[in-house]
């Protein structure tokens, strides 16, 4: 596939003035900037600062050094081997893609430190990027944190690989993306990311190195070629659709103005399936395009702040977000009692309760609750008493509605469990309410084992959180079966602890089973084994 869009790329130059390729969606503004940077010196006859803006625009062989100084051998290990696994990841779905290791003019430098911002900083940072059009300096060198938020626990190898991945993204001219399965989501405090390489991802990675190669063939030929780019302008950045009711359906427009002289081409990704889109995604020249929106309201209250990016070939706006703000009046409540959602189960199981009531009268009827995840019953009465919701009102209110009482089964699993309790009711537009919440009985592992997966000779990290049932939580000593695998434990906030294994492989080849062994204080769970798998190539 990547070989027909590249004779079909290159086929342009035969042509008597061929013209300069248009960003693909999705790209950076450096690479979409360094691209028309160049087309407009070609366009110009202007070589040498063609070349010039041409060396910053990504290549198929690149090179990549790690810089870990002030760090302990083990964070040092867990770097090099995070590296590693990014570079596999990338040249596994990219195999046109060679990736090197040097210590001298990387392409990209990668600086691994333990900490970017404070813990108590305002805004949290642990990746700062810093491209560059200098050929004295790396194209891109990245700072990513190893220690994030308030623990002065590590990250671990996954998220620090993911970290990775989307710096060499970013090198490849990859913009950040709001679809959470991508390579290139990412959003600080959002740990749970897969260190692999989506196939799009990749693709468009692939496209961008094409359309590069094909501007340096014209560079090296001095072939003259046409630049035409278009120049985005919305009218509005953000859309305030003020206070409605929860469930009503708004429609609205937004109008893509191209003062370019190129064809304009968007696309736009919204972070919310709420959305439905209706647009022609090629503005011409001089011309308006109308983008129409709907946004369905029914499965969210009070306030929300959406957005809508647009992906553009603009060098100048390459992605842009639209804020869409709405107040959505609740059409229902439904609370807890104890105003939480994680509960520890008792000897004697967990009981609590739940109310559904309106702003002002409830406009449909509970018929039936039940409970799904655990064994349990919910039984649902009218019930009026007084209530405290910021979300409806000030202070406390009378208030008329149902109450659903939850009674759940001791006999659980131990770990914690997700429940959900399901309300059906007489309501055509809220068929169903739910109201999702976790039981934990003993001691919970997050997740419950500890994965390792494809691994070389280094050593590498993973870890777990073990979730206690008292405040006082603390594992009292730690073991593993075997001694490649040596066991670390971090005391965090609350009734959590981190478990981090160190696993060094040596010459062991193949799948290995083993576990950790963790003695607690914990009466109902005093002792805890966590299996560990990996598989060393």
């Amino acid at each position: 596939m990547i070989t027909a869009l590249a004779g079909l790329i290159l086929a342009q130059s035969a042509s008597q003035t061929p013209t300069a390729p248009s960003p693909n969606l999705g790209t950076n503004e450096f690479f979409q900037t360094q691209l028309k940077s160049t087309a407009q010196a070609l366009s110009e006859e202007d070589f040498a600062g063609a070349t010039d803006a041409a060396q910053s625009l990504p290549k198929a062989n690149i090179s990549i050094q790690i810089s870990s100084e002030n760090l302990s051998p083990a964070e040092k290990n867990l770097s090099e081997s995070s590296l590693e696994r990014a570079i596999s990841a990338w040249q596994t779905s990219y195999p046109e893609l060679k990736i090197t290791q040097s210590n001298t003019k990387p392409t990209i430098l990668i600086s691994i430190v333990k900490r970017i911002s404070e813990p108590d900083a305002a805004e949290e940072k642990s990746l700062a990027l810093f491209p560059s059009e200098s050929p004295a300096d790396p194209t891109l060198e990245a700072v990513i944190a190893l220690q994030r938020g308030k623990t002065s626990a590590l990250i671990d190898a996954n998220q620090l690989t993911a970290d990775i991945n989307y710096a060499i993204g970013q090198y490849l001219g990859l913009e950040r993306s709001p679809v959470v399965a991508s390579t290139m989501f990412r959003f600080e405090g959002l740990a749970n990311r897969s260190p692999k390489v989506d196939g799009e991802s990749a693709f468009l990675a692939s496209l961008n190195v094409l359309q590069s190669e094909q501007l340096r063939t014209w560079i090296k030929a001095k072939t003259k070629i046409v630049a035409s780019f278009p120049e985005a302008f919305l009218r509005e950045r953000s859309k305030d659709l003020g206070r409605f009711p929860q469930g009503e359906i708004k429609d609205f427009q937004f109008d893509v103005v191209n003062r370019g002289s190129g064809p304009l081409n968007f696309t736009i990704k919204p972070d919310c399936s709420c959305f439905q889109l209706a647009y022609d995604s090629v503005v011409p020249p001089n011309s308006t395009g109308i983008v129409t929106i709907r946004m369905h309201t029914a499965e969210f209250q009070g306030l929300q702040n959406k957005g809508l990016y647009f992906y553009t070939n603009d060098p100048s706006q390459p992605v842009t977000r639209v804020n869409i703000r709405a107040d959505l009046v609740p059409a229902y409540r439904l609370v807890n009692a104890e105003n939480t959602t994680d509960f520890l189960m008792s000897e004697n199981g967990l009981k609590t309760t739940y109310f559904i009531y309106g702003e002002s009268k409830l406009g449909f009827e509970p018929r039936k609750a039940s409970i799904q995840g655990l064994n349990g019953i919910a039984e649902i009465s009218p019930w009026t008493g007084e209530l405290e919701d910021p979300t409806l009102f000030k202070g406390k209110q009378l208030v008329s509605g149902y109450k659903v009482e939850v009674l759940i089964s001791p006999n659980a699993p131990t770990g914690k469990n997700l429940v959900a309790l399901i309300i059906r009711t007489d309501s055509e537009q809220f068929p169903t309410i739910a109201a999702n919440f976790t039981v934990q009985n003993g001691v919970a592992i997050t997740p419950a084992s500890i994965f390792f997966g494809d691994v070389t000779t280094k050593s590498v990290q993973a870890s777990v959180i073990v979730t206690g049932t008292n405040s006082d939580f603390k594992i009292l000593e730690s073991s593993s079966a075997d001694p490649q695998f040596t066991v670390k434990t971090t005391a965090l906030e609350g009734r959590n602890v981190r478990v981090e294994v160190t696993f060094q492989p040596g010459n062991t080849k193949g799948t290995i089973y083993s576990s950790v062994a963790l003695k607690t204080n914990d009466p109902i769970s005093p002792m805890i084994t966590i299996p560990i798998q990996a598989y060393v190539k």
